[in-house]
């Protein structure tokens, strides 16, 4: 396997379980909480997990792009 592989084998399985654990049911805590006042934190993540997963997407996007960019100039100056 090269790097290109490896890279996008870790990018897939990071993302594919970013998406599995937004998808999931609420009823799956994970990360368990501890026991006490959950604060505020709680309050404002609550219904903001399917916007967290998109921006992980675009952000996966633009990564992605950036790197075919890369490499269609580097192929472009290895042609001449």
């Amino acid at each position: 396997m090269n790097g290109k592989s490896i890279a996008g084998a870790v990018l897939g399985i990071a993302f594919f379980a970013l998406f599995a654990a937004a998808a999931l049911p609420g009823t799956l805590a994970w990360p368990a909480l501890a026991p006490g006042d959950p604060g505020v934190g709680l309050a404002l993540w609550s219904d903001r997990t399917f916007e967290v997963l998109v921006q992980a997407i675009l952000l996966l996007a633009g990564v992605v792009a950036i790197l075919l960019l890369l490499e269609a100039s580097i192929d472009k100056e290895a042609r001449a």
